[in-house]
């Protein structure tokens, strides 16, 4: 397959093209360059025979403009690294756009629609009551829990949050009584947000009478009621915690991963970018997002954020609607794109809906043979929805995606996970624990297989709730590459057909986690459930 041929002055590689791209051939023989001359100098062990396997490095520290409007904003850098920004932005010039379109009905198809300037006067609302909890609270984290599945009143709980400056974390409505009671002895939160009908439900029967509960049903109800006055929170930072997210824990504890607002607006800003979405306007046709994530799943804060961010229209149903039938949900929605698992996605007819992002599982061959009439090769332009497949690859503790690929082309291996975000830099290192102080990581040589290791603004600062030891161990500032975070993932970079560098995924360094309807899952947390 690959010939080497020797000459008194020059090696050769020969290689057919279809197998190994012009550009990876390359990149090999400049190793095999460097090799022969480093040991013709003599230096048989030189650390700098080969290319690193870094890739976008240095990372934008900043977002990226999500609107065309927001290029020639006046605000400052602080206000536009602020997470819920560029929704105020959106609601002032366009009040009367559709901003939450919500499936009320299955067989009927029955739908209530709330505009810009509803959910404005409703957040702010919300946030008043949440700030005056959260000054009333003794914790020093000022945080929220918010108990609601998908539905309006979930995406206003957290623009409220973050209107009120205080951090929010979802809770799944289906967990089980115990894994809600620990969430909520380890975040200690100032408040709950829930809604009238699950108050009524036993499965709320969890909540210490002495937590603050506010009822989120009301508010929504007033939503035409301009707010008597806005909420004034002590000066917000870009560093501000935004939310707190619930992974998996190797002690039977899940680890809540803290976000902030820079690291989760340089994500959400940047995967927009990197795939191509198109820059709306206020004369361009609103794009229309399916919310298919699960609230727990942190891709659902990029559906909801950037959707609201740009006047689109965020549309809804209740999750059993959605697992129940997922064709006709965004059929009656007549959503534009959605985000999903690969597996679930195989149950989506291709012709239904315009854009399929999907992630938190490998992509698999069936659904990009089944897509690929529908996946067009080239980006969106503007005014346009976005079109075709786009696969991406994040751990919650670098702020949901930090890997990407639009228009996924057919064959290619569904362990190719694409390219990093222009706020995010990736390394590939040996898989050894953290280096000492003062030492740093030291990559490996482009197409050797490691670990993968991701440094920018999009990886968390604060690391772990509550878990000291743990966020030493995977978060670090290294000298030279910054703050970072060893994500345990194996990986190496591999060219595409174009030549191309490209990020592989290859399964964890360990079998200690695994994942679960693209969850991570540590097995350590199975154990010790089963032990107890």
């Amino acid at each position: 397959i690959l010939q080497l041929h020797f000459e008194e002055h020059e090696v050769q590689l020969k290689t057919d093209a279809s197998i190994i791209p012009e550009a990876a051939l390359g990149a090999l023989g400049c190793m095999l360059d460097d090799i022969i001359t480093e040991l013709h100098r003599g230096h048989h062990a030189s650390p700098e025979w080969t290319q690193p396997s870094v890739l976008n490095f240095p990372p934008r520290s900043e977002p990226l403009s999500l609107s065309l409007e927001d290029v020639t904003s006046n605000d400052n850098g602080v206000k536009s690294s602020l997470l819920h920004r560029c929704f105020e932005r959106r609601a002032a010039e366009r009040p009367e756009s559709i901003a939450i379109d919500y499936l009320t009905d299955l067989e009927s198809g029955s739908r209530v629609t709330f505009t810009y300037r509803q959910v404005a006067n409703v957040a702010t609302a919300l946030a008043g009551k949440v700030l005056k909890a959260c000054e009333e609270s003794t914790q020093a984290l000022k945080t929220v829990a918010v108990l609601i599945g998908p539905c309006p009143e979930l995406y206003i709980s957290y623009l409220a949050a973050l209107k009120a400056g205080v951090a929010f974390c979802p809770i799944a409505v289906d967990a089980p009584r115990e894994r809600k009671e620990a969430l909520m002895a380890d975040l200690k939160p100032s408040a709950l947000l829930t809604t009238t009908s699950l108050l009524k439900l036993e499965s709320s029967s969890f909540i210490d009478s002495s937590l603050e509960t506010i009822d989120v049903t009301p508010f929504l109800q007033a939503c035409d009621t301009e707010p008597e006055q806005q909420p004034t929170p002590a000066t917000m930072s870009a560093d501000d915690l935004a939310y707190i997210l619930y992974t998996s824990g190797t002690t039977g504890l899940p680890k809540g991963v803290a976000v902030s607002h820079l690291s989760a607006s340089c994500t959400i800003s940047a995967l927009s970018a990197h795939y191509g979405f198109p820059q709306p306007s206020p004369t361009s046709k609103p794009v229309r997002w399916f919310q298919g994530a699960a609230p727990t799943f942190d891709i659902s804060l990029f559906e909801i954020f950037w959707t609201l961010s740009t006047g689109s229209t965020l549309c809804c149903a209740p999750r059993e609607f959605t697992l129940q039938n997922i064709d006709k949900v965004v059929t009656t929605l007549e959503a534009d794109i959605t985000n999903i698992t690969p597996s679930f996605a195989n149950l989506l007819d291709p012709s239904s809906i315009s854009g399929l992002m999907v992630g938190g599982e490998t992509l698999n061959a069936r659904l990009l043979q089944k897509f690929a009439p529908y996946n067009p090769t080239v980006k969106g332009e503007p005014g346009k929805v976005p079109r075709g497949i786009y696969n991406g690859y994040g751990p919650t503790e670098a702020a949901i995606y930090c890997i990407a690929q639009a228009h996924v082309p057919e064959g290619q291996r569904g362990s190719v996970i694409g390219t990093p975000l222009a706020t995010c830099g990736v390394l590939i290192v040996q898989p050894l624990p953290i280096p000492q102080t003062g030492e740093s990581f030291k990559p490996l040589p482009m197409g050797a297989v490691g670990e993968l290791v991701i440094t920018g603004p999009q990886v968390s600062k604060v690391g772990y709730l509550n878990r000291p030891d743990e966020t030493a161990a995977a978060f670090r500032d290294d000298p030279r590459w910054g703050h970072v975070y060893k994500t345990g993932d194996r990986a190496r970079i591999v060219w595409d057909k174009g030549g191309s560098p490209m990020v592989e995924f290859l399964g964890r360094l360990s079998d200690d986690q695994v994942k679960l309807s693209g969850r991570r899952v540590e097995l350590g947390e199975i154990e010790s459930v089963l032990a107890s």
